[in-house]
């Protein structure tokens, strides 16, 4: 892939020690059910639970994703990029009993060779709530590499933050979400918040770590662009959406 990939680098402060730490509690607290997005995105990997399966994972994080990969495919060995050496540590204390299974890489995806990655490397690339902290500009190229990286008949999968392309249903998807904020912190806190006080919160941290969601029908339209096929969304959840395209063999 020769094209440059262009993103905000926003995010590395807010995943670097002590808020590594606090990223697994956060991300549980800050999105309407966040397991059952992880557990959508696993169930649309239809392959023998025993195959020798290569899994390029897209922003690893802390390991949620991944160990649910390890433990869904037995025989997988995960390749997880991610830009924070802190939460790559954690996920490697958590996995520690999958030694020899995950591989962890410390690069954020603008800084990652993409162009040096073996063609036809991967049955599976997938990528949690890491995708939408991208600049718009650099999806056609972060595709093309993608593609060229899965083998033939391979997937890519992706859970993550999208936009509406109609405003009204957009700013209700964003009124459920502060009112489900509300809820999960007060159960998880016992925090009353008001609604001016999640809207506030969310915002600052929106601008620290340069979220940049896209319409989810403009995503799957560049992976169509990038030779994709049968891009769809699988599953939605207001905001939340898993989708994802296949490389035909």
């Amino acid at each position: 892939m020769s094209q440059t990939i262009l993103t905000s680098t926003k995010w590395r402060d807010n995943y670097a020690s002590p808020k590594a730490l606090e990223y697994n509690q956060f991300i549980e607290m800050a999105t309407m059910g966040h397991g059952r997005t992880l557990d959508a995105l696993c169930a649309m990997m239809d392959r023998p639970a025993g195959e020798d399966l290569r899994i390029l994972e897209l922003g690893a994080g802390t390991g949620l994703l991944t160990k649910r990969l390890l433990e869904r495919f037995s025989s997988a060995l995960v390749v997880g990029i991610d830009g924070s050496r802190e939460m790559l540590e954690l996920a490697l204390n958590k996995l520690a009993l999958s030694a020899g299974r995950f591989k962890a890489v410390c690069s954020s995806f603008e800084e990652y060779p993409w162009h040096d990655e073996p063609e036809a490397s991967y049955d599976f690339i997938v990528s949690a709530f890491s995708l939408h902290h991208l600049d718009h500009a650099a999806y056609p190229g972060l595709f093309s590499g993608l593609f060229r990286a899965l083998k033939p008949d391979g997937e890519l999968i992706v859970a993550d933050y999208v936009l509406s392309s109609h405003r009204r249903w957009q700013n209700r998807y964003e009124e459920i979400w502060v009112e489900t904020r509300m809820k999960q912190t007060n159960d998880a806190l016992g925090l009353s918040l008001t609604k001016e006080q999640v809207r506030l919160e969310n915002e600052t941290r929106k601008r620290s770590e340069g979220d940049n969601p896209a319409p989810l029908e403009s995503l799957l339209r560049r992976l169509s662009e990038a030779g994709f096929a049968e891009a769809e969304c699988f599953w939605k959840h207001f905001c939340y959406a898993v989708y994802g395209a296949r490389k035909m063999g």
